[in-house]
């Protein structure tokens, strides 16, 4: 490549990034498959994750670099597979059962301060009180006996609270005789063969036996992350973090939770923890710097990211992320050398070509763009946003049917992506196929509430409906997510007059008109007519 032809390459790539467009990725989050050289980083949320449990971290299970974190060498741990049985697992570590008291061990918890006597397996367990210990030993089917009597006050404490524990056993429906570490077990292998009911249920009955269990609330977070019901997940997982606080597998968990709802500054505080504890952790470091990232925290960035240069120099997605964050945090020799590199290792990669297309493409050159990304899409066509992008470049040629062909080409490979649901609705009417268009709009808020755009689509449907109440409800929805949003404003006061409710109606379109005269910000003109944004950064590491 000559000098001229390497300037221009660097020059399409400098106009891939601004800082409005990558805000508009925030609320996408979008799978891939990992390519077979290693270049793209993981999905975030794989549609066909696997996540399964396992009761050891020997053997690898988890990311080496955090197994010198505390003492876990003997806690349990769920581990998120990538779903090609390869690296890149994150892990919720949890105070599971082990080789030396099973899950007994948390159930202790309740009775006060543990010492656990000698001998192996199910052995003898001291509860102590302030008024004396109970030596108890634990012997087979779960029984307990006593060895030691201190006072009728500790036995009366200790019937009591095992009348409790039997009482919300009954409530889990959990069988007569079960035992906390067989559940617990038949919970990790349903898990691991993705029969989620099952695993549940499972590690709800051992909490009704075991309260105290950090690893059936971890266990429990990551059903919920599979079923992408986050608010459930975090509940679950901040129930773990309290009894086991100690263990950053947890809080990588809770990062990955906010991250795949793309809430990226709420991620942030639970990967520095990480961090902090495991620097040398890739996937947590790496996460961290996109967080940093997506809230333009440049220099935080930099620091962050750098030193993955000798792991992650051959990624092209690293290499554009450092380039652009090294730019704008006035680090000249930094983005000069990983736009060097990215020239240099990219040429030929499908991800180089979505890259040079979308710098054509947000410099208005868009055969150049389509040329670049179908040779993109030829190399590799389940490339992640190569199709979405293809598309967005046939919405500016007004070629809509291609357009329409390209977001469910998009939509094959991975079937979760609001963003791509609403890009195709918008496609639909314009082609004036409305019920296509309502249908996809409401697919993409199911997958994301918080999408303005799609909310705003399905509101102007209702109101050529003439569903007035309906396209109401879309409008204010539009306003609570966007209280500067004029054209929501507009199209709400016009609702309302045809509501009959004129004199609220007029208060909206004389507050719309004072705001678009009053501002033309950028973030409105995106609104009106976006810029192709880059939620193809936020994909995992592996």
């Amino acid at each position: 490549m000559d000098i001229r032809e390497n300037r221009q390459k660097r020059r399409l790539i400098e106009s891939v990034f601004n800082p409005a467009q990558h805000q508009r990725a925030v609320r996408v989050s979008h799978i891939e498959d990992h390519d077979a050289d290693g270049v793209a980083a993981a999905a975030a949320q794989r549609t066909s994750e696997k996540v399964w449990a396992i009761t050891q971290l020997s053997g690898g299970a988890l990311d080496s670099s955090l197994r010198g974190i505390g003492d876990i060498t003997g806690e349990g741990c769920v581990v998120q597979d990538d779903g090609n049985g390869g690296g890149g697992k994150s892990a919720a570590l949890g105070d599971v059962a082990d080789s030396n008291g099973g899950g007994l061990r948390p159930l202790a918890r309740g009775f006060g301060s543990l010492r656990r006597g000698r001998g192996r397996g199910f052995g003898r367990f001291r509860v102590c009180r302030p008024h004396g210990c109970l030596e108890i030993r634990v012997l087979a089917g779960g029984h307990y006996s006593t060895v030691n009597r201190v006072s009728s006050t500790s036995v009366a404490r200790l019937i009591f609270l095992v009348f409790c524990f039997l009482t919300a056993a009954r409530a889990q429906n959990v069988p007569p005789g079960a035992e906390p570490q067989k559940l617990f077990k038949a919970g990790e292998t349903a898990l691991r063969e993705n029969r989620l009911e099952e695993a549940e249920r499972n590690f709800r009955a051992v909490l009704a036996l075991n309260p105290g269990l950090a690893g059936a609330y971890a266990n429990l977070g990551v059903i919920q992350m599979r079923r992408k019901q986050w608010a459930q997940a975090l509940v679950m997982l901040r129930k773990a973090e309290k009894l086991a606080p100690s263990v950053a597998g947890i809080r990588l968990n809770i990062g990955l939770a906010y991250y795949r709802q793309g809430d990226y500054r709420a991620a942030i505080k639970p990967f520095e923890s990480v961090v902090r504890e495991a620097p040398n952790s890739y996937q947590a470091r790496y996460l961290l710097g996109l967080c940093y990232f997506f809230n333009d925290r440049w220099g935080d960035t930099v620091t962050t990211m750098e030193p993955l240069w000798g792991q992650a120099s051959d990624q092209v997605y690293y290499l554009n992320v450092l380039a652009r964050a090294a730019e704008k945090a006035n680090n000249a020799a930094l983005a000069e050398r990983a736009q060097s590199r990215l020239v240099e290792i990219g040429p030929g990669k499908p991800e180089y070509g979505l890259i040079i297309g979308k710098g054509h493409y947000n410099r208005g050159e868009y055969d150049e763009a389509l040329r670049e990304l179908e040779s993109a899409a030829q190399k590799n066509p389940k490339l992640p946003f190569v199709h979405y992008y293809l598309g967005e470049t046939y919405v500016k040629k007004q070629d809509y049917q291609r357009a329409r062909q390209e977001f469910r080409k998009d939509l094959e490979i991975e079937p979760d992506v609001a963003f791509t649901y609403a890009e195709l609705a918008a496609v639909e009417s314009t082609l004036q196929h409305e019920d296509e268009a309502a249908k996809n709009y409401r697919l993409a808020l199911k997958l994301d509430s918080k999408l303005v755009g799609a909310h705003m689509g399905l509101a102007k449907i209702e109101e050529r409906r003439r569903n007035y109440k309906v396209a109401l409800g879309e409008l204010d929805a539009v306003i609570r997510l966007d209280r500067a949003n004029a054209s929501a404003r507009y199209l709400r006061g016009q609702v309302l007059v045809h509501m009959g409710r004129e004199k609220e109606g007029r208060v909206d379109l004389a507050t719309a008109t004072r705001m678009l005269n009053q501002q033309r910000s950028a973030r409105q003109k995106e609104l009106e007519t976006p810029a192709a944004p880059s939620p193809e950064l936020a994909r995992e590491p592996q």
